[in-house]
């Protein structure tokens, strides 16, 4: 295969982010929107002398012209006093949000687990509260890690259990595992070994994402939820709940959707996963103290359904299969995660709520549906691949319906095929 001179073949086959409709329609949808305010000094100026040469043709700025000196000053000033006035509504915002309604930003919070320490005999040892050791993120990156509690080995025994929290807050410490290096001199300590990942580590909430955050609840004026959308938006602010979902009218124990001032929430946290037993009695008890009376509130789970695809793609000349594939199989698998996938015909933006509503003919709702040419699209503009050949779902080149109404997917057995010329070829 050759190529015409001059031809840049270093983008054939590039991945091309694919657009992520979600994330716009929550910005879209309710999102916090700074005042459209020109600050920038040389862009106010030239606003100025493009109006002078409007009234006055033939007019034109010059360096040397006491007019030009006076606009560029006073643009300046105009510039301090616009960044200003930028700024003034998100703070004002953000005061009432704390200061009258109550609701503050989410703070960091540190990375926890559980270690197991291993001593090097069995005469009996305590571990001091605050005992630092470390996890690897890789070979010299390092995060902190300390004791929250005293813990004492009693002789003949040598290992204990001990929780424990990073040394420093944030989302950074989610996520290792292993055997861990003590960094304080415990000299009897053998090993630490952490089974089980760390989670629960959180980055401080930032302005924009308070700001936004608020947005959605100051639709609800009273703070009362009597729309679907309300319980949704309220059920938004229990920390732990990444999706809210409510069903209008459903009864989840008799499966009907014809049930007067009822509400059921289907409920996930940020990845999508079911919230803890914890989160959905705080967001029980928080819409029963709120709503007003003779409502029925049901907090669920979600209900998942693992999804199979199968696909052929034709790679551009010289790619490597093994990497196409590998990008191909990664695009499906997030494209089918379950903590972005959109429910109901009315529903709006993840980040704002989302209702499914009772259906207007037959018994239930139309069912949500995994769309092929969705898929192709997606595959398409992953790394390497020229053309689509096909597409299976569910076994079914077709459009694949979820089992039900309220049903997100989850990634099922995905396979595929990679065509096409090779480097070695």
């Amino acid at each position: 295969m050759s190529f015409t001179p001059g031809f840049d073949v270093s983008t054939v086959g590039m991945y091309q982010e694919p657009d992520d409709p979600n994330a716009q329609l929550a910005a879209d949808e309710g999102s916090y929107v700074a005042p459209d305010v020109e600050t920038d000094q040389d862009a106010i100026s030239q606003q100025v002398f493009d109006a002078l040469a409007q009234r006055a043709p033939g007019w034109q700025a010059h360096d040397g012209n006491l007019d030009t000196w006076m606009i560029e000053a006073w643009a300046e000033v105009g510039s301090e006093i616009r960044q200003l006035a930028a700024t003034v509504p998100a703070s004002i915002f953000m005061t009432y949000g704390q200061n009258v309604l109550g609701i503050d930003p989410y703070i960091a919070t540190a990375a926890s687990g559980t270690a197991t320490f291993t001593a090097t005999d069995e005469l009996g040892y305590t571990l001091d509260t605050g005992t630092q050791f470390a996890l690897a993120r890789s070979g010299n990156d390092l995060v902190a890690y300390a004791t929250l509690q005293e813990a004492d080995i009693p002789p003949g025994q040598n290992t204990i259990d001990v929780p424990f929290a990073a040394v420093e807050t944030g989302s950074d410490g989610n996520g290792l595992s292993g055997a861990g290096q003590i960094l304080d001199p415990v000299t009897w300590i053998s090993s630490i070994e952490v089974a089980v990942a760390t989670a629960e580590g959180a980055d401080e909430e930032t302005a924009e994402d308070y700001l936004d955050r608020i947005s959605h609840l100051l639709q609800m004026v009273a703070l009362r939820p009597v729309l679907p959308q309300d319980f949704a938006i309220l059920a938004l602010q229990v920390e732990g709940v990444g999706r809210a979902i409510a069903m209008n009218l459903y009864d989840p124990a008799t499966n009907t959707w014809n049930n007067e001032r009822t509400i059921t929430l289907m409920l996930t946290d940020v990845n999508g996963q079911p919230c803890t037993p914890a989160v959905k009695a705080t967001v029980q008890s928080t819409l029963e103290d709120l709503r007003e009376v003779n409502w029925v509130i049901n907090v669920i789970d979600a209900v998942y359904d693992a999804v199979d695809v199968a696909f052929d793609v034709y790679a551009f000349a010289g790619q490597d299969h093994d990497t196409v594939m590998q990008a191909c199989v990664d695009g499906v698998t997030a494209y089918l995660q379950p903590n972005n996938y959109r429910l109901g015909e009315g529903s709006p933006a993840i980040e704002a709520g989302e209702v499914i509503y009772p259906p207007t003919t037959g018994t239930t709702p139309r069912h949500q549906a995994i769309h092929m040419n969705d898929l192709i699209a997606m595959l398409d503009h992953c790394l390497g691949v020229d053309w689509v050949v096909s597409v299976e779902i569910g076994g079914t080149a077709a459009d694949f319906t979820l089992p039900d109404a309220y049903a997100l997917p989850t990634p099922g057995t995905i396979t595929g095929t990679v065509e096409g010329a090779t480097p070695s070829s």
